[in-house]
């Protein structure tokens, strides 16, 4: 395994081969949202994700069977044993919820910028791409209006957020939610969405950007496609392993919590 300048891959070469074939008109890139340009704030759980924060604004007995959700169906999909009417089925139970027990989105909206900041580097990937005209994608299995509120606050400007869109009422209360937005772990693929073909077409090749296993997919692909991963905490996993299985499907590892590495890569498509 080596080591440069905080990226880690198992072969330099075959990374830097990959980007000989990148420059900055033919490329774009695809973030993951949730953990990936997140980071919890102080010492709160790493699991503060745009679902998390709404489904503090439920009451106890909410609460309760919001976790019983989480319990049931985040070990599958860890396990990567999710299927689509799995991942469908949950997120029906949790948005049901929000519903029920009238989630306000402009009271959301204070608790999501005290509980998360955005990682470091993220926004010197934004400049570097606004700078050279690089397409910045979200592909996320998270909350879109969320997102928005997040990118408004850190004043960031993706060229296209993919994920779940709520329905709300004149006073910001969730009433329903788009039945054809729904962005799963599963379906969280550039191919999948017509939205992209402009892009996909002018700029095939992808710096893909993530913090699971399954966020590897998000684009199709292996030559025209760097693929890193996000690693903050193994805690008490095998590294070894972990890492191993993260190289079958991935180029690079970051595990220092910062991207600002990334924004050295792009620097490099770019002489």
């Amino acid at each position: 395994m080596n080591y440069f300048d905080d990226l880690i891959t198992l072969d330099p070469n075959a990374v830097l081969l990959k980007l000989t074939n990148f420059n900055l008109s033919n490329s774009h890139i695809v973030f993951d949202f949730d953990r990936t340009m997140t980071i919890a704030k102080n010492n709160l759980s790493d699991d503060i994700t745009t679902w998390n924060i709404l489904s503090q604004h439920l009451p106890p007995k909410a609460k309760d069977q919001y976790l019983k959700y989480y319990q049931k169906y985040r070990p599958i999909e860890l396990d990567q044993k999710m299927t689509d009417y799995l991942a469908i089925e949950w997120m029906t139970l949790v948005l049901k919820l929000f519903i029920k027990y009238k989630i306000n989105l402009k009271e959301v909206e204070k608790d999501l910028i005290n509980k998360t900041n955005i990682r470091p580097g993220v926004l010197e990937i934004f400049e570097f791409c606004h700078e050279n005209s690089i397409p910045i994608v979200i592909i996320s299995a998270g909350i879109l209006d969320i997102i928005n509120i997040w990118c408004d606050k850190y004043d960031v400007n993706p060229s296209l957020i993919i994920s779940t869109s709520l329905i709300t009422d004149k006073y910001g209360t969730i009433i329903d939610w788009n039945k054809n937005s729904i962005i799963h772990s599963l379906n969280k693929s550039e191919a999948e969405h017509e939205e992209l073909d402009s892009i996909r077409s002018k700029r095939p090749n992808v710096i893909l950007i993530g913090d699971s296993i399954d966020d590897a997919n998000m684009a199709s692909g292996d030559d025209n496609v760097v693929r890193l991963r996000l690693i903050d905490d193994i805690g008490t996993q095998d590294k070894k392993a972990e890492y191993s299985k993260t190289f079958k499907k991935f180029d690079i590892v970051i595990d220092s919590g910062s991207l600002l590495p990334v924004v050295k890569l792009l620097e490099s498509i770019n002489r």
